[in-house]
């Protein structure tokens, strides 16, 4: 049964996806660091997509002001 996300919603990053190795080093980094942790979702795209604000574990190790990851469904579950 397929899991239905909702904007709001706390999530927990469980797997890597298999495009991580396409992004540039850093955005791996951050994926990396906020692997296993919780995050809300911040919207849901068209695909499917979902969009996490990860600034509260990404800002202090790597700087700035905001942080977001965007993951498959399949990556992530209820937290």
């Amino acid at each position: 049964m397929k899991t239905l996300f909702r904007v709001g919603q706390q999530v927990r990053i469980a797997s890597v996806p298999i495009w991580l190795g396409q992004l540039p080093e850093e955005s791996r980094d951050v994926f990396m660091v906020c692997l296993g942790s919780v995050f809300p979702i911040e919207e849901t795209e068209r695909e499917g997509v979902l969009v996490l604000n990860v600034s509260s574990v990404a800002v202090p190790r790597f700087g700035g002001h905001r942080h977001i990851q965007m993951v498959d469904p399949g990556d992530v579950v209820p937290a």
